[in-house]
């Protein structure tokens, strides 16, 4: 589950780039190595837009992608979501707790199951993390986080100490946004190696 932050502190070219570098990930040659080497040889995927408390949408549904002709129609499909927010609140809690009920739509049995969330600050409204977090947890989910440092420092300590919890949980963050094209992608192939 990719979780994209659209909240008011992330303007419409940021959230370009956001967009773009996920797309463009997707697409990258090693990234498909890990998609089609993996046990499965395939992953199933789907993208969340979320903001405050009420602002989480589905904008993708559960994809599979089993080699380069499904992740280049994810890629576009992606590139193509028009922003559903510019919410001022900023919910990551909410955003976990409605990925966990797409989770139990998934149509696709894994082996893993992983929540991507990306942001640039720290939850300021709606359910506190750490206990959305702890029920994501609870049902096997693993939560990964890609902060983005661009506004708040220390943010990738809060998203380690509020934000990530589950076998293996990791932070990897981006020093801005035009740095996040590299992270989605480096953060891709580690969560799918």
């Amino acid at each position: 589950m990719l979780a994209v932050d659209c909240s008011l502190s992330i303007d419409d070219g940021e959230f370009r780039l956001q967009a773009e570098g996920t797309a463009a990930a997707f697409t990258d040659p090693a990234v498909l190595r890990a998609i089609t080497g993996g046990e499965a040889g395939a992953i199933a995927v789907a993208y969340l837009q979320w903001a405050g408390p009420h602002e989480q949408r589905l904008a993708i549904p559960w994809t599979r992608i089993d080699g380069r002709a499904s992740a280049y129609r994810f890629s576009d499909q992606f590139r193509r979501q028009p922003r559903a927010f510019r919410g001022d609140a900023t919910s990551i809690g909410s955003a976990v707790d409605f990925a966990r009920q797409v989770f139990q739509r998934n149509p696709f049995r894994g082996v893993r199951r992983t929540i991507d969330i990306s942001g640039d600050g720290v939850s300021n409204a709606g359910r506190i993390p750490p206990r959305a977090r702890d029920d994501a947890v609870a049902d096997g989910i693993t939560i990964n986080a890609l902060p983005i440092l661009s506004e708040y420092a220390g943010l990738d300590r809060y998203f380690r100490d509020e934000v990530i919890g589950g076998p293996g949980a990791f932070v990897l963050p981006a020093p801005d946004f035009t740095a996040f094209a590299q992270a989605i992608r480096a953060k891709l192939i580690r969560e799918l190696a």
